[in-house]
């Protein structure tokens, strides 16, 4: 059984930021509190003053065999204005601050190369504290899940947000799944797109090519016919693929293109 891992977010008001992270593959369980504040046992009217010191926070639960810390910083980074004191949206005060808590030391490397790559974006210093986690307290159960129990509620978050977080794929994971996997069988493969010769795959060897296509919007592929098994992750964009018996399959971004042997078909490049 594979072990979870935990990381708790702030990203302003917590009710949008934790329906964010539930739309990404590999978060197996969210709940919000309130982090980093020095009572004890706080309500959110007492939190709301914003005397209390503490910051409202998601409890992010992952499989890190699905989705990596960095991707999720990655995502949490677009969630947010990361130079914004204090404030997210319409929501002012300390307890809306952005921050990142950890509880294991060793997540502490991944936290500060993601919040380096993020400051190269800004010419001033990103907002966002980065730190160990001190205290958590579940907040009253009406606010777990609140955008599920009021769809219409208030957020300060764009719905083309969940959108985008539940197509979004950690495509390190992805391909790393996908090196798993080892040929049972001598399969030789002739060339590449691009007329590149490719080595021969034998039985019990994995070995991995890997290369990217880049097809413009709307250009046709010409037909083609595999000698060899072909899988890949389609980064960008969607691509349809048209078998000669009109049969069509749509790949989205971030999914994964199996191609088996003796396929024949051409491609089209509709996204």
């Amino acid at each position: 059984m594979t072990k979870t891992k935990d990381i708790y977010l702030a990203g302003g008001c917590f009710w949008g930021t934790e329906h964010y992270f539930k739309q990404i593959e590999g978060v197996v369980e969210t709940e919000v509190g309130f982090a980093n504040g020095h009572t004890k046992n706080p309500t959110y009217k007492e939190v709301y003053t914003d005397t209390t010191g503490f910051v409202e926070t998601v409890h992010v639960k992952y499989n890190p065999e699905v989705v990596s810390l960095e991707f999720l910083l990655q995502m949490f980074f677009k969630a947010i204005d990361p130079t914004s004191l204090n404030k997210q949206g319409h929501d002012e005060g300390t307890r809306y601050r952005t921050g990142i808590y950890y509880t294991e030391s060793e997540d502490l490397p991944t936290i500060e190369k993601v919040y380096q790559e993020e400051q190269q974006h800004y010419q001033q210093p990103l907002a966002v504290e980065k730190l160990p986690l001190e205290n958590f307290y579940t907040a009253e159960e009406y606010h777990q899940d609140y955008l599920d129990k009021n769809p219409t509620g208030y957020c300060h978050l764009p719905q083309s947000l969940f959108e985008f977080a539940k197509k979004a794929k950690d495509i390190n994971k992805l391909t790393a799944n996908i090196a798993q996997v080892e040929t049972t069988e001598l399969i030789r493969t002739s060339q590449s797109w691009d007329g590149a010769e490719l080595p021969d795959y034998f039985q019990g060897r994995p070995e991995i090519v890997a290369m990217k296509y880049v097809i413009p919007q709307g250009q046709k592929l010409s037909d083609h016919h595999h000698d060899a098994m072909n899988c890949g992750i389609l980064v960008q964009g969607e691509l349809t693929i048209v078998s000669h018996d009109g049969t069509e399959k749509v790949v989205h971004e971030g999914e994964a293109i199996v191609e088996m042997v003796g396929t024949v078909h051409h491609g089209e490049n509709r996204g």
